[in-house]
């Protein structure tokens, strides 16, 4: 593989194709295991937080690279999305992970989530809460009362003006379903 990856026009084939060498089946179909975003804004569905990830993408500067390497490198098995969220989100308590200022866990907003107008960042967590499984993050914009409800969570990024929170039982439900080897 590092003979043709020299001569290679399209780097992710060669992961994809080494992936298949060791056993693991792509599904670039669902983009399950290849992230198209760096680790900050990678989407953990229901869907793909259990499957092994090959790659993050857009990871721009070398600098990037390096902290990636750095958090990734010692470990030695294959890494699941979820494992990838423990290791980034690593020292963020779960108190400050259910609601948390100046901060996104949904992603950037053309992402197409159900959006509501509420009074308060309660009320957009509440909103969440109910519905359960349908999500897993949640952010409200104070400018506006415009709260968004994700089926799926990011590690995140600054965002002022945004208090985000992250649905704690569902993400530990959802990284409990994962099979254990």
């Amino acid at each position: 593989m590092k003979k043709e990856s020299l001569v290679a026009l399209y780097g992710d084939k060669n992961i994809a194709q080494l992936a298949l060498q060791r056993g693991i089946h792509v599904n670039e179909g669902m983009g399950v295991h290849f992230s198209y975003d760096p680790p900050a804004q990678a989407m953990i569905r229901q869907d793909n937080g259990c499957a092994v990830l090959v790659s993050f993408h857009r990871v721009a500067t070398p600098s990037a690279q390096l902290a990636v390497h750095k958090l990734l490198s010692n470990i030695d098995s294959p890494i699941t999305r979820w494992d990838a969220w423990r290791v980034f989100t690593k020292g963020v308590s779960d108190v400050e992970m259910r609601a948390r200022e100046g901060w996104n866990y949904v992603g950037h907003i053309e992402l197409s989530v159900p959006r509501f107008k509420v009074k308060s960042h309660s009320d957009c967590m509440a909103l969440c809460l109910e519905k359960g499984r349908g999500c897993m993050a949640w952010e409200w914009d104070s400018w506006d009362g415009e709260c968004r409800v994700s089926p799926w969570v990011i590690v995140g990024f600054k965002a002022k003006g945004k208090v985000s929170g992250v649905n704690i039982g569902e993400v530990a439900r959802s990284v409990n379903e994962c099979p254990r080897s």
